[in-house]
Parts: C-alpha cells; sequence; structure tokens
C-alpha cells in the first residue's frame, strides 16, 4: 500500500499507482511511520526516562564529592537478597 501498488484479482493485474492506491497511501503511511514511532519510544525513549534520575543522581554525587575533594563513594547497584523465593521449613506443601 505504500508504494502505490494496487492488486487486481479479478483480472490477474498488478498496476502501480490508480484511485484506490491514492486513497491508501496516506493511511498505509501513517501505520507504518506510527509502529516505527512506538517501537523506538517503547524500546529506547522509555528505559532511557527510568534509567535517567539514578544515574544523574550518582553523576551529581560524584561532582559533588570531587569539588569537596572527597574520595568516591562505592557503588552499591547489587540487588539485595531478601530471602523471599525460598520458603520457611516448616512451611509443608499443601498435598501432605
Amino acid at each position: 500500500m505504500v508504494f502505490m501498488m494496487n492488486v487486481n484479482f479479478r483480472e490477474g493485474a498488478i498496476s502501480f499507482g490508480g484511485i484506490t492506491a491514492e486513497w491508501w497511501v496516506p493511511l498505509a503511511t501513517a501505520v507504518v511511520f506510527g509502529l516505527g514511532f512506538s517501537t523506538m519510544l517503547t524500546l529506547i525513549v522509555t528505559p532511557v526516562w527510568l534509567a535517567a534520575p539514578a544515574k544523574i543522581g550518582r553523576w551529581r554525587d560524584r561532582m559533588i564529592n570531587r569539588f569537596r575533594g572527597q574520595a568516591a563513594a562505592p557503588v552499591d547497584d547489587e540487588i539485595e537478597d531478601k530471602g523471599w523465593a525460598h520458603p520457611e521449613p516448616d512451611i509443608r506443601p499443601a498435598a501432605e
């Protein structure tokens, strides 16, 4: 549709241009660019927006410490294991 290709199944012909192609081209173009835009927004922009506050905060802390002459604080980005995935030993399955 974006390429203004018209397929006539009754006559078995493929033509470029035409009345129906002129009507479908703007719609198909909007769909194609809309899908491309939403893909970029979902896969690139949203993760950047979610990670930006933490990265900017760490950068700000490093700059403040550098101007004060203090050593850089160690970065602890690891997720704390709270043991939620391990059941208590006194809990038994319901089938027993």
